[in-house]
């Protein structure tokens, strides 16, 4: 039957992904079927809304270019959603779309592979948990990201965010098994390849991609007193790449914090703005961000005939890994690097994706992750009060947001 799990490991990571990946199969086929109630996009069809504007950009290459890859159809393509090529380096999704579509004739193509990297995510996630803490949690983790709603719903529709959640899932797993000497040859190639697109996909991410795992390594060897080749090798390169991209990535940063600090308008989410930071004391809202993210989007003052509208009411049923996020923060940590150098990449990915809650939806598995460890060893009255806690949180968000 498809909602018992097997006994085996192997066997209880494939009926997640399995499920997973059946549940937005079926969705897609729903979200065609009722395309007139509730629109084939996640947000109502306008090019400032990313899912729409990919398409949009897609079709009119489709009909304007004259082989497989058309430069000039391209920059026009892109200029006719605001997308200009000259001066914006992040036109990866863009062009993966438009070749795909040129292809296939068609935008299902890209939902579908969306679906096949949620899958892939979900049996990564379980991997990376299982690596760092124990199946159980594993089971727990992936299970999250494969049932939760906004997770099934959102990969449904042609964002870039769940192809970046997949890079992200691969290159902790990268990490982790570079700390356990079991990496390949071909990891590397892979690792060097996925780091490159993120930057042509979200440019900055790969710059901090390459800072953790040089910070993570160093720290860590230097931790067990293993001060070896790889780890100078490691030094090196890391010193490389911020003499040559320092410059640049400083400009990046300081474009984006001043975003971060008040230059966005947030009048049309309370929660964004309450994550905002505008003065040196909000900095104290950082942690308490790393748990929101869990419950984004949550808003009550929109239309409920769009799929974001629908997802953004039901997405309270996320603030128990909210809760539980809060609360393990403080506990003890099996491995202190690794957790304080994924809330170091959480809490500069929130600052560098300048308040844009799609953005933040890579960031899930982390709180998934993280929040299954520590609700698996939590006894029963905690969760009945977490639980109570949950039911009274989410009345004041109806209520607020």
């Amino acid at each position: 039957m498809i909602l018992r799990i097997p006994i085996g490991c192997a066997d209880k990571k494939r009926a997640l992904v399995y499920r997973g990946v059946i549940i937005r199969l079926v969705l897609l086929l729903l979200i065609y079927a009722m395309a007139e109630e509730f629109g084939l996009y996640f947000m109502p069809e306008d090019t400032v809304h990313d899912d729409f504007k990919y398409i949009q950009c897609a079709k009119y290459y489709v009909e304007q270019s004259s082989s497989l890859w058309d430069y000039n159809a391209f920059a026009d393509a892109a200029a006719s959603v605001r997308q200009y090529v000259s001066i914006n380096n992040e036109n990866f999704w863009f062009i993966y779309n438009c070749i795909l579509m040129k292809i296939f004739r068609g935008e299902y193509i890209i939902r579908l592979l969306n679906i096949l990297y949620a899958g892939i995510s979900i049996g990564l996630l379980y991997d990376l948990t299982e690596r760092l803490y124990d199946n159980e949690s594993a089971v727990k983790a992936a299970g999250l990201l494969a049932y939760m709603p906004y997770p099934v719903v959102f990969c449904c529709f042609p964002f870039k965010d769940q192809f970046v959640m997949m890079i992200l899932l691969y290159f902790f797993n990268f990490v982790w098994k570079y700390k356990e000497n079991k990496c390949s040859v071909k990891d590397y190639i892979i690792i060097a390849l996925h780091i490159t697109v993120i930057h042509f996909t979200r440019s900055g991410l790969d710059m901090m991609m390459i800072a953790f795992i040089g910070l993570y390594v160093i720290i860590d060897s230097f931790r067990r007193n293993r001060l070896n080749f790889k780890t100078i090798s490691i030094i090196i390169m890391l010193a490389f790449v911020l003499m040559v991209g320092g410059s640049a990535l400083l400009g990046k940063v300081i474009y984006k914090l001043g975003s971060y600090l008040g230059g966005r308008n947030y009048s049309g989410s309370r929660i964004m703005r309450y994550m905002a930071i505008s003065s040196p004391l909000d900095v104290i809202k950082l942690p308490f961000s790393y748990a929101i993210v869990a419950l984004l989007p949550v808003d009550f003052n929109v239309s409920i005939k769009t799929w974001y509208g629908m997802i953004a009411r039901i997405n309270v049923i996320a603030i128990p890994i909210v809760l539980g996020n809060v609360v393990q923060m403080i506990k003890k940590k099996t491995d202190m690097v690794f957790y304080w150098g994924t809330m170091f990449f959480y809490f500069s990915t929130l600052i560098m994706s300048t308040m844009i809650y799609r953005h933040y939806f890579c960031l899930l598995p982390i709180s998934y992750m993280h929040f299954s460890y520590y609700w698996n060893r939590e006894n029963r009255s905690f969760k009945q009060a977490i639980g109570l806690a949950s039911i009274i949180l989410g009345i004041a968000c109806v209520l607020y947001f």
